[in-house]
C-alpha cells in the first residue's frame, strides 16, 4: 500500500515509525485531519533543484537505560490508544510520573521531568514494536501540546521522532487532564 503524505504537516526528515505513529493515532483521535498552516512547507520551491536534507544519524533515547527500573503502571494489555488492536501495551512512568499519574485532575498538571512510556509489541507474536514516550517540560516550552515532549523509539531505543509532535498532542489534547489519558484499571 501506498500512502501519499503533503510534506507541508511533517518536518523536513520524516521516518517511517514518525508516519506509522500518525497513521494509528488517526483512528483512536476520531479521524479528524491535522490543520495546514499556510506557508509551512519546507518542500523545495516549484522548479528548485534543492537536495533534500540529510537524514539526522538516529541516537539511542537518553533514558532508554532506565526502562527496566521504571515502575510498571499497566500491562500488558490490548492497546485502545495507539495501534488500534494491533498491539499490546504496557505502561511504564520514572518515580515523578508515577507518584502523579493518578492525581491529576483537570486544571492541574503533572511535574516536570515526569516521564511516561508506552512499550508496544505485535498483539499476535509478541515482538516488540515501537515504544512511545512523553516528558513534562518547563512550562511554555510547548503549550498546545500541555508543554510535553513526545516520542517514538524503536525497540533498540533509537529516536525515530521526537519534539512537539502536533500528531501526538493533537490526540491527548483530549485527555481529561494535562493530556495525560487515565491509567487503565486493573483487570478483574
Amino acid at each position: 500500500m501506498t500512502v501519499l503524505v503533503e510534506r507541508s504537516l511533517f518536518p523536513a526528515v520524516v521516518t517511517s515509525a514518525a508516519i506509522a505513529a500518525w497513521l494509528v493515532c488517526l483512528p483512536s483521535c476520531g479521524g479528524q485531519e491535522l490543520p495546514v498552516r499556510a506557508g509551512a512547507s519546507d518542500a523545495p520551491a516549484a522548479g528548485s533543484s534543492a537536495p533534500e536534507p540529510e537524514a539526522a544519524k538516529p541516537t539511542r533515547w537518553e533514558r532508554f537505560a532506565e526502562l527496566s527500573s521504571m515502575v510498571q503502571l499497566a500491562g500488558p494489555l490490548p492497546s485502545r490508544g495507539h495501534g488500534t488492536g494491533e498491539w499490546t501495551v504496557q505502561l511504564r512512568a520514572n518515580a515523578a510520573g508515577a507518584a502523579s499519574i493518578d492525581s491529576v485532575r483537570r486544571g492541574s498538571s503533572m511535574p516536570r521531568g515526569a516521564v511516561l512510556v508506552a512499550l508496544h509489541a505485535d498483539r499476535r507474536n509478541g515482538a516488540a514494536a515501537e515504544g512511545l514516550f512523553m516528558e513534562k517540560r518547563e512550562a511554555g516550552w510547548f503549550p498546545e501540546g500541555g508543554d510535553w515532549e513526545y516520542g517514538v523509539i524503536a525497540p533498540d531505543g533509537l529516536v525515530q521522532s521526537r519534539g512537539k509532535l502536533g500528531f501526538c498532542a493533537r490526540c491527548h489534547a483530549e485527555a481529561p487532564a494535562d493530556y495525560v489519558f487515565p491509567r487503565p484499571a486493573p483487570a478483574p
